[in-house]
């Protein structure tokens, strides 16, 4: 059976639900689905149960999944994944990339590549690490 999708799955440091906040505003995502750790049926109560459990944005038409760490298993920043975005509106692409870089870092400033299609690179302040591309018909 061939594959079907393919969806980053993002893990924060219990700041998903501000992640998600940002990611909702900046990028324009769109929550499809959102559960805490104390909302997954039978759990016992626990202090760390406003936490995400499992999150489901739409952003553009792709998924992204979300989710908090256990505060005994903390996730490093950064890593080796970047998730790409891919628009054909320039200015909607710079208008992103300025939201998304609020409270982050731009790590490749966001530049015209060749004629008709930019790029650049940020770390947002969770520490994901985003590459923005746009092509636009000459």
């Amino acid at each position: 059976m061939p594959i079907t999708k393919l969806n980053p799955y993002l893990f924060f440091n219990g700041d998903c639900a501000e992640a998600i906040a940002h990611y909702e505003q900046a990028l324009g995502a769109i929550v499809e689905s959102r559960q805490t750790f104390a909302e997954i049926p039978g759990a016992p109560p626990s202090p760390h149960g406003a936490r995400i459990m499992k999150a489901s944005l739409r952003v553009g038409p792709a998924v992204v999944l979300l989710s908090d760490t256990h505060p005994d298993t903390p996730v490093p920043l950064g890593g080796n994944v970047d998730v790409m975005l891919d628009f054909d509106d320039a200015a909607e692409t710079a208008d992103r990339f300025a939201r998304l870089g609020r409270g982050g870092t731009v790590t490749m400033p966001l530049a015209e590549m060749f004629p008709g299609a930019s790029f650049g690179t940020v770390v947002d302040r969770f520490g994901v690490n985003w590459m923005f591309t746009c092509v636009t018909p000459l």
